[in-house]
């Protein structure tokens, strides 16, 4: 073997090409396990063997060059803290790395900003295309990218124009769920802790829990955090103020469950029990809402349908399958109801 197990210098493709006895073109379609090539099971072998063996790695940016293509796609998020978009993360990386692909995941904290340098940096070829969980219900920066001709699907949120693709949990649906639990339990002052109004995912929440309260006969009591980023804070804030109300609820539904968490710390703070003195009901199914005390009761969201179906949709509009007059994917995933020990019936007629 003409280069020496402990090299220093990386070698080239054409340099295996030379000592196998093959064109290069042949080792890159070896290497990329291209069914057609036209080689003998020795020669194929030696390429295999001899790549392994010098620790040959393909040059990315040339292959991206001629292809086209990178091979990466760029996965924007709001709050790398929040547990949500971990799990989301996780589901799109496992689709991504099992048809070849790596992901860069960047985080916006829901500035605009931010955002913006993000999308410069991503668009200028490093990636093949973006799975945007950043959107507002009327964001500008969605239509640069379609000028951009970059592909794109929205993850989670969704913003208003009717011809975008996206894939989002079906969130009035969720909120109906958690509205119609806490009326089965027999409360009937139910609250809403509700997100940011220009982020899809909370006005929807908001808009199914109006459209279930109405349908039971039943006046909303709504709180609405002023900015974006629903977390515990905000719940603990948002409970503050509903406790200021006249008709105090017995049970509480908060658009996300970083929220829930912050109610049940602040009504512990004050003497209050939950059930015993209040339901509270979260959404999402966060990983930790089945560990605090009382466990949660919540919405799930699909992370792994949502992760899995826009990644799958994002790589095959890159790669060219989906056909030139096919209507965008517009996908609405169904909540489940996990019921655990923060909700129950009503045992006093409001909040002492």
């Amino acid at each position: 073997m003409a280069f020496p197990a402990n090299h220093q210098r990386a070698v080239t493709l054409r340099e295996l090409a030379k000592e196998v006895g093959v064109s290069p073109s042949t080792v890159s379609r070896v290497l990329n396990r291209d069914p057609n090539v036209r080689v003998s099971e020795t020669s194929r072998s030696r390429i295999l063997d001899l790549a392994a063996a010098t620790g040959y790695r393909p040059n990315r940016l040339a292959r991206s060059l001629k292809l086209q293509r990178t091979n990466v796609i760029g996965m924007l998020i709001p709050d790398i803290t929040n547990p949500l978009f971990s799990a989301l993360f996780r589901a799109v990386d496992e689709v991504a790395a099992a048809a070849g692909y790596h992901v860069i995941l960047c985080n916006t904290g829901d500035s605009v900003d931010r955002l913006q340098q993000h999308l410069e940096a991503l668009s200028e070829g490093h990636v093949d295309g973006l799975l945007l969980a950043t959107a507002h219900r009327n964001d500008p920066v969605v239509e640069t990218l379609r000028r951009r001709r970059l592909p794109y699907i929205l993850v989670s949120r969704r913003n208003e124009n009717s011809d975008e693709a996206w894939v989002v949990p079906d969130d009035r649906q969720g909120a109906h769920l958690a509205v119609e639990h806490l009326v089965n339990l027999g409360h009937r002052r139910i609250a809403h802790i509700a997100g940011f109004m220009e982020i899809s995912r909370s006005a929807d929440r908001l808009h199914g829990y109006r459209e279930a309260m109405d349908s039971c006969g039943l006046d909303p009591m709504v709180w609405l955090t002023p900015a974006a980023g629903l977390d515990e804070a905000a719940g603990e804030m948002g409970f503050i103020e509903l406790l200021k109300s006249s008709e105090r609820p017995t049970a509480i539904f908060t658009a996300n469950d970083l929220a829930a968490v912050g109610v049940i710390a602040r009504a512990r703070r004050i003497g209050l029990a939950v059930p015993r003195d209040l339901s509270v009901i979260g959404c999402d199914d966060i990983p930790m809402s089945k560990h605090i005390e009382p466990s949660l009761t919540t919405i799930r969201y699909p992370f792994h349908e949502v992760g899995r179906l826009s990644t799958e949709h994002l790589i095959r509009h890159i790669v060219g399958h989906a056909p030139a007059d096919e209507l965008p994917p517009q996908m609405a995933l169904p909540f489940e109801l996990i019921v655990r020990e923060s909700t129950d019936v009503p045992r006093n007629d409001s909040i002492p």
